[in-house]
């Protein structure tokens, strides 16, 4: 197992939990409320607790693939830096249809 596979992983269940926290977070929930910076945080917390479980399931299977895939490893990694840039701004661009 390449290190390169170890970090999508590592990577991808960061992305699961942050999303699991997300939606099942009270606190969270309360702080966010607070703030106002949403206009609806119901909405906005439940389109980024599961836009971050996608991204993650995402990762795994391509996790998979640079394990079973161990000459095209380079190529998955780029595809990986280059899924989570784009995954990024389209969180980016997608959460601001629900701020203030």
């Amino acid at each position: 197992m390449n290190v390169t596979t170890i970090i999508i992983g590592i990577a991808s269940m960061g992305f699961i939990i942050m999303g699991f926290i997300m939606l099942k977070s009270k606190k969270l929930k309360e702080i966010l409320i607070i703030s106002s910076m949403y206009k609806d945080t119901e909405k906005y917390i439940c389109f980024n607790g599961k836009f971050n479980i996608s991204v993650g399931i995402i990762g795994l299977v391509l996790m998979i693939l640079d394990y079973l895939l161990d000459q095209k490893s380079n190529y998955i990694v780029i595809i990986f830096i280059l899924f989570m840039l784009m995954a990024t701004v389209a969180q980016r661009v997608a959460g601001k249809k629900y701020k203030v």
